[in-house]
């Protein structure tokens, strides 16, 4: 599990370190740097990338011994991978950097540091990573991240009727929801990790513990009466995922007849009941198109999430979320200490600062920074203040 990132010379932060647990929030102003935090991790999961194939026992050229340690050469994608769009090196590197590296540093505890520098190439990048031992290799990112990592991007697919199926090495969802419905398919009849089941932790009679049948029992705790039922099409390639709403129809419908919020939705709980419960799970943005009723639950299904042992990092700028998380510290779903909130914003200056705000076993917020999901106090002082002044 990474425990923190520490960022140097990249884009808004000159030398800075992000602290992670098991739930990770990042909140705070727009243009505050919460999707730099996580264009980071994506550009050293391609580092990860990059060394999950590599053939043990053949010489690889780009290996070299540098001071006794092994010193491995990656190319590295600005724009594409992952969805990234960063432009050139010189877009993405501090203003005030001292040199032409861009350093990103991952801890998993206090004894272990993972370093990767990224330098610019002609038309890329390139990172440089440095081990003790060339033998661990394959293991040290794959442990960080997990054997099935996922990303899951704000700029989600809306209702479709069909989908590609996913060829990549390993089964995810897509970076925008785009292969859930093959998710859903291939991993239909998995048992899911005992800890994420819906019983576990709300009171009802079910021992159906398989993956399809988790996704619709959480998928109803956000959006009650939703019912699915996914088909795949061999001789083209493709899946669907038709939905029906009880008291509704008796049909199945085309995504298209019920809205963008299922279809927002949908990968996100796949993606955290697939996935491996030593893996990370980052997510952008995962309260749209949502009512707020789901967003607290939203925030409760993240919490249970996490405590099963899945990392999972998301951005977010819904007070519901926050307060879902709450409401799963104090029904015991996860541990205070396992959740932390880090607030993005800017001074005066224009300098970004990160606040860590940390939610005690009561649910309580327990240094609340201005700026932090507190407009609704704020617009309700100043609707009160009018209508004194209005009256007066």
């Amino acid at each position: 599990m990474i425990s923190t990132l520490k960022m140097q010379n990249f884009k808004c932060f000159f030398d800075d370190t992000v602290e992670f647990r098991k739930l990770t929030v990042l909140a705070g102003e727009n243009a505050s740097g919460k999707s730099t935090v996580i264009q980071a991790l994506l550009l050293v999961a391609q580092c990860r990338d990059s060394m999950s194939y590599l053939p043990v026992d053949e010489d690889i050229q780009f290996y070299y011994l540098n001071k006794g340690k092994f010193v491995i050469r990656a190319l590295i994608q600005l724009n594409n991978e992952y969805k990234l769009q960063l432009g050139s090196f010189k877009e993405i590197i501090n203003t005030e950097s001292k040199n032409d590296r861009i350093c990103f540093v991952l801890n998993e505890d206090q004894d272990t540091e993972y370093k990767t520098e990224i330098i610019e190439e002609l038309t890329h990048a390139s990172a440089f990573f440095s081990l003790d031992d060339i033998k661990p290799l394959y293991r040290v990112y794959r442990k960080l991240y997990g054997h099935d990592f996922q990303y899951i991007n704000a700029e989600r697919i809306g209702p479709r009727n069909i989908q590609e199926l996913c060829t990549d090495k390993v089964l995810h969802v897509g970076y925008s929801g785009e292969y859930t419905n093959h998710v859903l398919l291939e991993k239909y009849d998995d048992a899911v990790d005992e800890q994420k089941l819906f019983q576990k932790y709300h009171n009802i009679d079910s021992e159906e513990t398989y993956l399809y049948k988790q996704v619709q029992l959480w998928l109803n705790f956000l959006t009650p009466g939703i019912e699915l039922f996914t088909k795949k099409y061999e001789e083209i390639y493709k899946a669907s995922t038709t939905i029906r709403r009880k008291g509704f129809t008796d049909e199945f419908l085309n995504p298209n007849n019920i809205g963008f919020g299922i279809s927002y939705v949908l990968p996100i709980i796949v993606a955290a009941l697939s996935i491996s419960s030593d893996s990370l799970l980052i997510i952008e943005n995962p309260e749209a198109h949502l009512h707020p009723k789901a967003q607290s639950r939203l925030g409760e299904f993240f919490g249970q999430m996490a405590s099963a042992g899945t990392q999972i990092v998301i951005e977010t700028h819904s007070d519901h979320i926050v307060n879902g998380i709450r409401k799963a510290i104090l029904n015991e779903a996860i541990d205070a200490k396992d959740t932390l909130i880090n607030f993005h914003n800017a001074d005066s200056k224009g300098k970004i600062e990160m606040h860590s705000v940390n939610i005690g076993d009561d649910g309580e917020v327990d240094n609340w920074p201005e700026g932090f999901m507190d407009q609704s106090r704020i617009d309700l002082k100043d609707m009160l203040m009018s209508k004194i002044k209005k009256k007066n």
